[in-house]
């Protein structure tokens, strides 16, 4: 979010941690970096798709969560 912050009021926002406050995993990526991996991942789809295009597949069936046994209807 702070990304989008900066964006938008076209201004860089001091960084700063606080002692104790450390974040436990690595800095978020930025938006642009966001993007690139996203392009990745769709072509990465696109691929997969194409290769297993001349694969018969089943159709996935939902899950009946919640709504007790399933029950004839009259």
């Amino acid at each position: 979010m702070v990304g989008r912050i900066e964006r938008y009021t076209q201004s860089e926002l001091p960084k700063a941690t606080l002692k104790g406050l450390e974040p436990k995993s690595p800095e978020p990526l930025s938006d642009k970096a966001r993007a690139v991996a996203a392009g990745k991942a769709k072509k990465a789809r696109k691929k997969a798709a194409a290769k297993s295009k001349g694969k018969a597949t089943k159709p996935k069936t939902k899950k009946r969560v919640g709504r007790g046994p399933k029950t004839p209807r009259s």
